[in-house]
């Protein structure tokens, strides 16, 4: 295996399946949108955030799970494959990721994933209640699920204290892949197109934005490409980060993935 140590490299490649994800969507009528850094990489800096080392893409539940459906279809022509809990290549989480099966990238922290290799992550955007005291209880259901789920998954080695490591053993009996799929199943309670607010579940931030924000794109340069965001960018970007135009401190802005990424030849 050859290591990949640059992490303009890793951005080629990354690119690379994000140009063949785009052609896809376009050619089978599947809407996505640049999310979280990538969509304000696109924005402030028309590309990378410059210290950041992935790509991150929102789809509406409909088009995620036909993109789900027909991906794997097609994705041996494209020295690609798709990774969630219902694929060959097991990724257990609630949200999907797009591989280069050429690659291999090491992410040590968690049991039962299968290694991928230098990834895109998509993310579900899912439906929540308009009344603000049913929302509360739907997040914390979620949440509730998700925090058994990460103690279920962390590695001993990577426990904090006894305390932590108790409770880690004491849930190994329980089904990783079950716990993903009840948080799955209650992401999809409140559908996408009938709800006022919409939210990605599976993500850390735990936001919800107006639906309306997501029913427009516009191509817009990405490097020397161009990907769709939505029309309302600047609103869902104050809702995830607030003044998202300021810089954050010097020591903040650092790659996240560049550890262990090899090329298999």
């Amino acid at each position: 295996m050859r290591k990949i140590t640059r992490i303009e490299d890793m951005k080629l490649i990354q690119l690379d399946i994000m140009d063949k994800i785009h052609i896809f969507c376009e050619e089978n009528n599947i809407s996505y949108c640049l999310s979280h850094g990538s969509l304000l990489g696109a924005v402030r800096h028309k590309g990378y955030i410059p210290w950041d080392d992935d790509i991150d893409i929102f789809m509406k539940r409909d088009d995620y799970e036909k993109f789900c459906k027909e991906f794997p279809l097609y994705q041996n022509i494209y020295n690609l494959k798709l990774a969630n809990t219902d694929t060959e290549v097991y990724y257990g989480r609630a949200m999907s990721k797009v591989f280069d099966d050429r690659t291999i990238l090491m992410e040590p922290n968690y049991i039962g994933d299968d290694n991928l290799g230098v990834n895109i992550d998509i993310w579900p955007l899912d439906g929540a209640p308009s009344d603000s005291t049913q929302r509360k209880k739907h997040l914390k259901r979620i949440e509730f699920i998700k925090k058994i789920f990460y103690g279920r998954i962390v590695r001993a080695s990577d426990c904090k204290g006894l305390h932590q490591k108790i409770i880690h053993f004491l849930l190994l009996p329980l089904s990783s892949k079950k716990l993903v799929h009840k948080i799955i199943y209650l992401q999809k309670q409140y559908p996408f197109n009938s709800s006022d607010l919409v939210s990605c579940y599976v993500d850390p931030y735990k936001k919800f934005f107006r639906r309306e924000w997501f029913s427009d794109r516009v191509l817009v340069p990405f490097e020397d490409r161009k990907y769709y965001i939505p029309v309302n960018a600047h609103e869902i970007l104050s809702e995830l980060y607030g003044d998202y135009m300021q810089l954050p401190p010097f020591e903040k802005q650092q790659p996240h993935h560049l550890v262990n990424v090899y090329w298999k030849d």
